[in-house]
């Protein structure tokens, strides 16, 4: 069957018992492309040594089809599935493949025989495949035959056909394969193989397109004790269309001892062995001669060199079809045969004489089937059928089938249609006239033993009928209209919400509902949602459809309030605002010190979205929800331009913030607060530097660091000579520095040096001034400065007269020059009295009388001069002075 652009194969497998009750089944689906023609799901089933089944499938691989194996044990349970892959031989070919036969194997395998067609627009290549598994479905072997094209044309228009027919397996475990037409001597009609799939002979009569063939199509095979062969197949008359029935007898080595062919046209269907030594065959018979399109199917019976012992006649009716027929085995004596005709589903079963055991009885099935709606596709499948896709709908019938003919009469129980019963109180339910004069025996669900039995109150009832060792039960549903109870009620649920109604479980009764709009629910059971009146019908019936109502009511609804969203700093505790019930139910409960009451506690590290239900006092439950958002977790890390300084130097520290309430930020350096993130400090030894950031709801965050810092070295120098020197005389530079390794002079002429004492000799007179750096190994520095006075070797100058008259020009005594050391004088008067002795801190003389203030008179003075070169020369003057 299809569904819009995709086709199906339905595989469907079932077991029975020897009474014809059916013990499983197994249904396989495979979906394959549209395109594909043909029915592509093997119809071969055999049953392994091991007591289970092995059957095919097929599965589709990119643009191409194989057989997939499954293996089934006795209950019908798949076992392992093996898929067959095909090499395709032709580049860019599509194929497909086909399981046709199987043969069990005494290890409990299995032996695959099918076909490969492989194809592109222009080349089309055929093969024959036998593949070998083993008891888990491993390949052990796989043979590929090729074979010519399927068909061939005669000039005459006829088109014949070659295929293999048939596989059978024989006495040695090899097996003859049995082929169609054989195009001149290039391909046998026969193959014998050994047990590997590996050819031992093959056998065959040159073809040609007029006239007989020896042989066209080879069919079903069977071996008697000695190892000969007996095949049958049909002779082919090509230029008159007509085909004869044919029986042809192989000896092991596959020569032909005889061949017999029946008078009728018609095809052959099958042969068996039977049990006294000769063969029965059952053949079709058409007859287009008269055009009255009549045709007939016939067994008949030879011995073992050809000749007819007797042929019975089946089907005399337009197109009649015996599909099968099988000698049938009681209590493992074969006494009987048993033929079916699969187009009017009529069982006959006859002796091996040919005498019928009865008459003959049509069978046909009615409402044999449950019916599937796959999609919009309707198709037959048994009651309980399950599939993968698609809408599956399933509408019960009953299924009864029977076999009425035999030397013991198989019993059929049928109690009808379930029913049930509006205007009476009681009912007869019978075995059946066609149970009736033979040797059955009744048992009743209520223990009666008799025929028939009247039943008054509803119920399910099963009548078994026994014959021999086979047994066949029936069940009814007998319901009465009185005893049909609802006791449906009024109901209130909340608006949401819907309450399932069941109507009274009456195995015989459909009910369906008017719903409070008047619409028609069809179903017995229905979820009620809506307000109002809701009734009860019993369908089928005129007189009294209203079984029962009830009416469907809301109950109010309460008003969840979950709250605000609100944001919070991390770690920060908040007291939900749940409301609207008097049952809380807060969703997720994470985070929350109780999540059954309406406030309680959160402290949640992260954004979260809480559900608030609610729920009054009927149990109706209404929702809200509300975010709780969570600033990030505030933090703080310490920075500096440098964290090595020396002493006394300053360094620069930033706080880099981050999280929390950022507009709230404040700074605690070293117990001081501020808003800036930024911190200079001076610092003389090692210290941390710690800030604690704080945002008026986290928690406070702290962090430090550690500021390493340099003792500074202490610079200090003096000179030898020290402060003056003249000029062309060697200064030494006498270093006094402390914890320093590195000098840096400036001698105050824009030379220098680097050494730790260097000695210089200025060229040139003058005051130059000095500076020493002095730096220790982490480039701390300290400098130290000094004067040198370089001049002519000794000059003095004395002044004979000054005016001590306060107006700032020349209004004291005094001495200077070069090369002077030290010096003092005595002033004296005409007298010979001392009035004024020079000191370190009266070297000029104003005109004043020593220790008396009063400034002399005019007059001529005498001075007494003693200077000390830088030599340490004395030199010794005296002269007048006026004033």
């Amino acid at each position: 069957y299809s569904t819009g652009y995709d086709s199906f194969a339905l595989c469907h497998t079932a077991r029975y018992d020897e009474c014809f009750n059916k013990l499983w089944s197994k249904t396989f689906l495979s979906k394959e492309k549209a395109n594909y023609h043909g029915n592509w799901f093997s119809e071969a089933v055999t049953q392994t040594l091991d007591g289970g089944f092995v059957i095919a499938d097929y599965h589709e691989e990119v643009a191409n089809l194989w057989p997939v194996i499954h293996k089934l044990d006795a209950n019908g349970k798949v076992i392992w599935s093996t898929k067959l892959y095909f090499d395709v031989p032709i580049a860019s070919a599509t194929g497909y493949g086909s399981a046709e036969q199987f043969i069990a194997t005494k290890d409990s395998g299995v032996v695959v025989f099918g076909n490969a067609k492989f194809h592109t627009p222009n080349v089309e290549e055929f093969y024959y495949i036998i593949t070998k598994l083993n008891k888990n479905g491993t390949i052990v072997w796989s043979k590929k035959y090729n074979l010519p094209k399927l068909a061939i044309n005669c000039s005459n228009g006829a088109v014949l056909s070659i295929a293999p027919n048939n596989v059978t397996k024989l006495s040695d475990e090899g097996y003859l394969l049995q082929l169609g037409n054989a195009i001149g001597n290039i391909f046998p009609n026969f193959i014998r193989l050994d047990v590997d799939g590996n050819i031992i002979w093959g056998k065959g009569v040159k073809f040609n397109c007029t006239g007989y063939n020896e042989l066209t199509s080879g069919g079903d095979a069977v071996e008697d004790k000695t190892g000969n062969i007996y095949l049958i197949a049909i002779k082919n008359q090509i230029d008159s269309f007509y085909e004869k029935p044919t029986i042809i007898k192989l000896n092991k080595s596959g020569n032909i001892i005889w061949s017999k062919s029946f008078d009728k046209e018609g095809w052959i269907k099958n042969i068996e062995l039977l049990k006294n030594n000769t063969i029965a065959v059952q053949y079709h018979h058409y007859n287009f001669r008269n055009n009255n399109n009549r045709s007939s199917n016939l067994i008949s019976t030879l011995d073992l060199d050809g000749n007819i012992l007797w042929t019975k006649v089946f089907s005399n009716s337009s197109w009649g079809n015996i599909y099968y027929f099988t000698q049938t085995m009681q209590k493992d004596i074969y006494n009987d045969l048993l033929v079916i005709d699969s187009y009017r589903s009529i069982f006959t079963k006859m002796s091996a004489d040919s005498l019928q055991s009865c008459s003959t009885k049509d069978t046909t099935v009615k409402n044999g089937f449950t019916n599937i709606k796959f999609d919009n596709v309707w198709f037959p499948s048994e009651i309980g059928y399950k599939m993968a896709d698609g809408e599956l709908r399933e509408f019960n019938n009953k299924r009864k089938v029977r076999i009425l003919c035999g030397k013991e009469f198989y019993p059929i129980s049928d109690l009808g249609n379930d029913t049930i019963f509006y205007n009476t109180n009681s009912y007869t339910l019978r075995a059946g006239s066609d149970n009736l004069g033979h040797n059955h025996k009744f048992s009743w669900s209520n223990g009666n033993t008799d025929s028939i039995i009247t039943v008054t109150k509803s119920g399910k009832y099963w009548l078994a009928i026994s014959s021999g060792y086979c047994t066949n039960t029936d069940t009814v549903n007998i319901v009465f209209r009185d005893e049909i109870k609802s006791n449906l009620q009024d109901q209130s649920i909340c608006p949401y919400d819907s309450v399932l109604v069941q109507s009274p479980k009456v195995n015989a009764a459909n009910f369906y509902w008017i719903k409070p709009d008047k619409s028609i629910f069809s179903q017995s059971d229905i979820w009620a949602k809506d307000t109002g009146t809701y009734y009860l019908m019993l369908d089928g019936n005129t007189d009294c459809k209203n079984i029962d109502t009830f009416r469907l009511f809301h109950h109010p609804l309460p008003k969840s309030s979950a709250g605000p969203d609100t944001l919070l700093c991390y770690n920060q505790s908040y007291e939900m605002q749940g409301k609207g019930g008097i049952k809380y139910k807060w969703i997720p409960a994470k985070y929350l010190s109780n999540d059954a009451i309406a406030n309680p506690i959160a402290k949640a590290p992260d954004k979260q979205l809480y559900m608030l239900v609610v729920k009054n006092a009927f149990g109706c439950a209404d929702t809200s929800q509300m975010w709780l958002k969570v600033k990030p977790k505030l933090k703080v890390k310490l920075s500096a331009e440098t964290q090595s300084i020396c002493s006394g130097e300053k360094v620069k520290v930033w706080a880099n913030a981050n999280g929390g309430n950022n507009s709230n930020y404040t700074y605690i350096w070293n117990n001081s607060a501020m808003k800036d993130s930024a911190y200079n400090v001076t610092r003389y030894s090692y210290s941390w530097i710690k800030v604690t950031l704080q945002d008026g709801c986290s928690e406070p965050v702290s962090d430090s660091i550690f500021i390493e810092v340099t003792q500074m070295p202490v610079a200090a120098f003096y000179t030898d000579p020290k402060d003056s020197a003249s000029a062309e005389k060697i200064i030494w530079f006498i270093n006094q520095s402390q914890n320093a390794t590195k000098y840096t002079w400036n001698f105050g002429n824009g030379k220098g040096s680097n050494l730790s004492n260097p000695a210089y000799i200025y060229t040139d007179t003058g005051k130059y001034f000095i500076t020493l750096v002095a730096q220790n190994t982490n480039g701390c520095a300290d400098t130290a400065f000094g004067n040198i006075y370089i001049g002519e070797k000794f000059r003095i100058f004395i002044p004979n007269s000054f005016t001590p008259d306060n107006d700032l020009i020349n209004d004291a005594f005094s001495v200077y020059g070069t090369g002077i050391k030290a010096y003092s004088y005595e002033i004296y008067n005409r007298w010979g009295e001392r009035i004024f002795t020079s000191s370190t801190n009266k070297l000029s003389w104003n005109g004043a009388v020593e220790n008396k203030g009063e400034t002399v008179q005019m007059d001529v003075y005498f001075y007494v001069l003693k200077v000390k070169d830088i030599e340490n020369s004395m030199h010794y003057f005296n002269g007048t002075i006026y004033l």
